[in-house]
């Protein structure tokens, strides 16, 4: 049975299927648990640099090992993905991620927590990219946007549900406690996944051994240019976003005066419409095309972050900028995340293991070069004009990967073909 059907023949596709439904709440818990993983070390870093008796200014590392690791690593697993199955690969992620996340709690040492750091940035590389295979695995074109804004969404949303709720935790107890936490979590998640993950291989499989299927499945990817392209595109979508939202605190503080609590209450908004953006871009972009969202968001976004950067005259004002601008990111985010799944599915894991690769490669960019702006004694309307030429950049890009394939022009999801019409690579019916 295929994920989706029509309503009454007109080709309108109907609530996802119990099984698929299954997929999406346990992918999207287990994104909210990785996004928690990452965006709550920075809050947290004063105490364990104190706690482990290291300078704060080495406290920036346990961010970098983590994205490091993801970036470097985590594409050596898409084509593990792609051969032996996502079911596998995602529930040996939530092992590798759930232990080490846990460990790290119990780290004695800044260089025994830097190594559980690493360690559950692997898990999570394993993970996400499995999670967003299975579903475009399951479902249709058509619907496949939206399901893949579930999964997103919850990722974003960790910056509104799991980071307040772990700095609580660490301000209540210790922060060791946030990560035994999510580590506790991360085994039920473990659980969920092992009853509710669908099980099976990869449909349209590269034929051949294990070695030259593993080879084939990098070459399957990267020798299309329209997956370089939107790899490329994802690198300067997430430079152009952290390069300013990694300063956003440090932008209230300087401005408006206001303290960790009241920019933690500043960003929830900026949170919330980011993962809006990202539920119901999935959806814009089923009926009106992935590019041409992307497109409008970047332009958007590009456009928000320049006056947010300017708006210093009023809180309120500075608040509801960003928040259209969470909105915008998370409409293209979702967008491109599916798009990538597209391009390639007989190398789909593969793929979007490197589109992973590719975004934390683009925080490490952006983080760096804002920080290096900002310690030059550069405004902040410098690094919001930066994100804004990042983002744009982002809008050619993905216009120009706009040829065609055969692997790309994907007759379905597993299962019984879709009665819906067949869509394009846009995700717009043909």
């Amino acid at each position: 049975m295929s994920a989706t059907a029509t309503v009454g023949g007109t080709g309108r596709p109907a609530s996802f299927d119990a099984p698929t439904k299954a997929l999406l709440t346990v992918g999207a818990f287990a994104a909210l648990l990785v996004g928690s993983d990452t965006l709550v070390v920075s809050p947290l870093i004063p105490s364990i640099t104190a706690d482990t008796h290291t300078s704060a200014h080495s406290g920036g590392l346990l961010v970098t090992a983590y994205a490091l690791v993801y970036a470097v690593v985590g594409p050596l697993f898409g084509p593990v993905s792609d051969r032996w199955g996502r079911k596998p690969t995602a529930l040996a992620g939530l092992v590798v991620f759930s232990v080490s996340t846990a460990l790290t709690g119990v780290g004695s040492s800044f260089a025994l927590t830097l190594a559980f750091r690493a360690l559950a940035g692997l898990g999570a590389a394993m993970l996400l990219p499995s999670v967003f295979a299975a579903v475009s695995d399951r479902v249709p074109p058509e619907r496949r946007g939206s399901a893949i804004g579930v999964i997103t969404g919850m990722l974003m949303g960790s910056s509104v549900i799991g980071v307040p709720v772990g700095a609580l935790v660490a301000q209540a107890a210790s922060w060791r406690w946030c990560f035994f936490g999510i580590g506790a979590l991360g085994a039920v998640a473990l659980v969920w996944a092992a009853l509710r993950f669908p099980g099976g291989r990869p449909p349209r499989q590269l034929p051949g051994g294990p070695v030259k299927v593993y080879i084939g499945q990098f070459k399957a990817a990267l020798s299309m240019k329209p997956v370089l392209f939107v790899l490329g595109s994802t690198m300067f979508w997430s430079a152009g976003l952290q390069g300013m939202f990694a300063n956003v605190g440090e932008f209230y503080s300087s401005t408006y005066s206001l303290t960790t609590g009241q920019t933690g209450l500043a960003m929830l908004l900026a949170g919330l419409c980011s993962v809006f953006g990202n539920l119901y871009g999935g959806k814009t972009a089923d009926r009106y095309g992935r590019r041409l969202v992307i497109a409008v968001a970047g332009a958007s976004a590009a456009l928000a972050v320049v006056i947010f950067s300017l708006t210093t005259g009023s809180l309120v004002a500075a608040i509801v900028v960003q928040g259209i601008w969470g909105a915008a990111i998370g409409f293209g985010q979702a967008s491109l995340t599916t798009l990538v799944s597209e391009l390639s599915p007989r190398a789909r894991g593969t793929a979007l293991s490197l589109n992973a690769s590719s975004q934390y490669v683009g925080v490490m960019v952006g983080t760096a070069a804002a920080a290096a702006l900002l310690s030059a004694g550069s405004s902040f309307l410098v690094i919001g004009a930066l994100c804004a030429l990042c983002t744009l950049i982002v809008v050619p890009l993905v216009l120009i990967s706009r040829t065609r394939t055969a692997d790309a022009a994907e007759p379905g999801a597993v299962g019984t073909p879709s009665t819906a019409p067949q869509p394009s690579p846009e995700g717009k019916a043909s």
